[in-house]
Parts: structure tokens; C-alpha cells; sequence
């Protein structure tokens, strides 16, 4: 091959390189945007509402890590590709690779730590059906609370040992109530002396069973009348029995209030003491307990969203990642062929500084 020739050919390969580059660039800079309005909107939505301090999963610590390690991994299979060596273009593809994938495995992990918490991607803040919102527990007319890890109280007293028990028997029972029949709830009733369900109207009345059916006991000027339980009116029971086996207190957030996680209210942190809310020292109006109760956890949505759509564009990569490989194996990279190897790096690179500033904003800004 003549100088001219040789000479065509690279002005041809860095055009081929420049116009590579400038359309991967074009790539980045969409998807910098596309971020940049997620993070501006978090920003925006987090001011002017209800808002959960959530504790970052440590699997995205480790995925820091891993996906800077891989990025390592993937910039030295380009020099070994500068320097023909063959050997460490295969070696330092595959550990780039098993980076990636070891990134996917631990977005994956870190979902389902968040969903273990209860930071699911649609839920809201406060349990539906939680004890005390609709159904309660009474004994000789007397209300039982019910605080945060699971536990009776009788008077703001903990129950006994052996009440607390008969409590969660009587939970038990109640979750299964399209099961339960007559001559059992009788016996329920008669060994635990408890009553259930509050009506709109804070009327506490007992829930009897007869001929198949739930009734509402209420007296009227001395006189007893059954008023059926609906469908719904079962359903709350039932699910509000299911919580208290399931041990879940006021938030639909697993843990410690004011330890584990906090809520916020337009930046301003809330006091939570014997399930009253408090902002500034201010109890919360009646109109802003409606609007926390209502609200979903935008602020877990987000973490799905932010996390969900870098893994998007990284799987993207990661296909990229196994054509080069292939590419490797067959020892078609070297000193003078090495674009897409290149090509890749950067985009490599490029997420995995995307994902730091991700989790540096979930964990700082959160």
C-alpha cells in the first residue's frame, strides 16, 4: 500500500472516529437531559409535599463500586488493544462484562431491599386499614392502643404477656373472617371477652354473628338492633386483622419512626409522639392528616424511577458490552482497529458517572 493510500485510509478512520464520537456525544448530552428534568421535578415535588427521608440500599453502594470497577476493567481493555495484546483484550472484556452484570444483579437487590422496607414504588405513606382508623378492639367498653412494634396497649399501659397473646389469637382469627362460623365466633367472643369495630360516628359496638351473617349490635332506647355488616365493612376487618398479624403499625414503612425514616412536610421535618403528627410544634390540621393519609410515597417512586432508568440505558451498554466481546475473542481488535472498543469505554464511563452523581443526589438531596 502507497503513503497516499495509507494516508486516505487514516483520514478516512478519524473521520469515521469523529463522527462516531459526535454522535455518541449527541447520545450523552439526551440523556443528561432526560435526568436533569427527573431530578429537577424530585426538587420541585419534594418542597411543596408530604416527602420520606429514605436510607439509600447499601446493594447501591455496592453498585458504585462495581460499575467503577468496570469501568477500570473496560479502559484497559482499550490499551491492551492499543498494544495488540491480545491476551489482556479478552481478559479485561470479560471482567468488564461480569461488571455489568454484577451492576444489574445489584440494582436488582437494592429494589427488593427498598421493597423488604416497605418503600415499594406505588404505596402510600400511611397503612390503610391500620388499627385504630376504623376497627379497634375493645374490652368492657374500654379501647386498646396500638403502638408501632406490634404491641397492645390498655390505658397507655402495655398489655400483659398473656392479653397480648389472646390479642394476636384474636387477630388471627379475624384475618379468616369469611371462614369463620357461628359456634367459633361465639367461643371467640366468650373466652377473650373482646369486641370489635368503630362506626363513622365513634360509636364503639360489638360485632355479633348470627344465622351466617355479621351484624353491628347497637341499642336504641333499650332495645338491641342488628345492623348488618356490608361487604366493605367486612373487608376493613379483615384487613385491619391482617395488619396486626402482619406487625404493621401506622406507616406502610417498615422500622423506627425518627430512627429508621422520617417524614417531611414542605422541608420541614415531623414530629411523630403517640401517633400524633406535629410540624414545628404544631399539630397538624385535620385537612393536613387527610392529605398525609392520601399521599403516596413519591419519594421511593423516584429512587425506582432515577435508578430504573440508568439501568435502562446501561443494559443498552451492557449489549454493546457482549458485541465487543465477541469481537474480542475472535482477536479482531488491535492498534489500528479498536474503535468500537473506544466507543464503548466512553459510554461506560459516561454512566458510571452518571450513577455516582445519581447516588450521591439520592443519598445528600434524599
Amino acid at each position: 500500500m502507497s503513503t497516499t493510500d495509507q494516508s486516505k485510509e487514516d483520514e478516512l478512520a478519524n473521520l469515521e472516529e469523529r463522527k462516531s464520537k459526535n454522535l455518541l456525544l449527541i447520545g450523552c448530552i439526551s440523556i443528561v437531559m432526560v435526568f436533569a428534568g427527573f431530578t429537577s421535578a424530585y426538587l420541585v415535588v419534594k418542597k411543596d409535599n408530604f416527602w420520606v427521608e429514605v436510607e439509600q440500599p447499601v446493594w447501591f453502594m455496592i453498585s458504585t463500586v462495581i460499575i467503577l470497577i468496570s469501568s477500570l476493567t473496560f479502559y484497559l481493555a482499550l490499551r491492551a488493544a492499543k498494544n495488540d495484546n491480545q491476551k489482556g483484550i479478552k481478559l479485561f472484556m470479560i471482567a468488564t462484562v461480569l461488571g455489568g452484570i454484577g451492576f444489574t444483579y445489584s440494582q436488582f437487590m437494592g429494589w427488593s431491599e427498598l421493597t423488604s422496607k416497605g418503600y415499594n414504588f406505588i404505596n402510600k405513606i400511611i397503612a390503610e386499614n391500620r388499627y385504630g382508623e376504623r376497627v379497634n378492639y375493645l374490652k368492657d367498653g374500654v379501647k386498646f392502643g396500638y403502638s408501632e412494634d406490634g404491641k397492645f396497649l390498655f390505658q397507655n399501659e402495655p398489655v400483659s404477656d398473656e392479653t397480648q397473646k389472646d390479642l394476636d389469637a384474636y387477630s388471627e382469627f379475624l384475618s379468616d373472617i369469611d371462614n369463620i362460623q357461628s359456634s367459633e365466633f361465639a367461643k371467640l367472643h366468650e373466652k377473650y371477652g373482646f369486641s370489635i369495630f368503630e362506626d363513622t360516628l365513634n360509636a364503639y359496638r360489638p360485632v355479633v354473628y348470627k344465622n351466617g351473617q355479621f351484624y353491628n349490635e347497637r341499642d336504641s332506647a333499650g332495645h338491641t338492633i342488628l345492623d348488618r355488616l356490608s361487604i366493605a365493612q367486612r373487608l376493613e376487618v379483615k384487613k385491619c386483622a391482617q395488619n396486626i398479624v402482619n406487625k404493621v403499625g401506622t406507616f406502610r414503612i417498615k422500622g423506627e419512626y425518627g430512627k429508621d425514616f422520617r417524614i417531611l412536610y414542605r422541608d420541614v421535618p415531623l414530629e411523630f409522639k403517640n401517633g400524633v403528627f406535629y410540624a414545628n410544634g404544631k399539630r397538624l390540621s385535620q385537612q393536613e392528616l387527610g392529605n398525609l393519609e392520601s399521599t403516596k410515597n413519591t419519594a421511593s417512586s423516584f429512587i425506582y424511577i432515577l435508578s430504573g432508568m440508568h439501568l435502562l440505558h446501561l443494559l443498552g451498554g451492557l449489549i454493546y458490552m457482549l458485541v465487543v466481546l465477541n469481537g474480542s475473542l475472535r482477536e479482531k481488535y488491535n492498534h489500528h482497529n479498536h474503535l468500537k472498543i473506544k466507543l464503548g469505554s466512553l459510554y461506560w464511563h459516561f454512566l458510571g458517572g452518571l450513577w455516582i452523581y445519581l447516588y450521591l443526589f439520592l443519598t445528600f438531596i434524599h
